[in-house]
């Protein structure tokens, strides 16, 4: 089994039927004030959206000081044969570990900034994954992390960046 198969198994038996156990958010909480949504659109048409982008890829890379990680990128459900995306078949996985610093933040970042892109990045060692999802700019959805040590480590880098690892609600 290469580790494309291993990534598929995980994301159907682990990942498919559940919610994500945690976001990486820039509130420490749920909003249900009226007035999120012209913050949000703020963040989402400022050049606040680069920085939190560099903030997540900051802490993809911190991540990858620790752990096995493999990116996996695919074309989102909105993707139509119309639309075209650089180089980008309809998905590939990379081990991002064996690639220079640079290509993995070239790589994150055009997943970040695509909303025709979902950006998987797994961590086979501790079972877990950090998605994007097309168009969720602003937060990241995480599975997995379920150890003690693994999640201080993801609380401690995302609060590091600005950013707050909340429970799903």
């Amino acid at each position: 089994m290469n580790n494309q198969d291993n990534f598929f198994e995980f994301l159907e038996n682990e990942i498919s039927e559940k919610e994500p156990s945690y976001l990486i958010d820039i509130l420490p909480k749920r909003s249900l004030y009226s007035g999120y949504f012209k913050v949000e659109d703020y963040f989402l048409t400022h050049s606040t959206l680069e920085s939190i982008r560099i903030k997540h890829i900051e802490i993809f890379l911190k991540l990858m000081c620790y752990y096995e990680c493999k990116i996996y990128l695919c074309k989102s459900t909105h993707f139509s044969s119309d639309d075209s995306l650089d180089n980008l078949e309809s998905s590939f996985m990379k081990d991002i570990n064996c690639l220079p610093v640079e290509e993995v933040v070239k790589l994150c970042s055009y997943a970040l900034s695509n909303s025709k892109v979902i950006l998987y990045l797994y961590f086979p060692s501790i079972h877990s994954l950090i998605v994007k999802n097309e168009d969720d700019y602003l937060i990241l959805s995480i599975f997995g992390f379920q150890e003690k040590v693994d999640f201080d480590l993801l609380e401690q880098l995302s609060s590091s960046e600005g950013l707050f690892l909340r429970k799903m609600v």
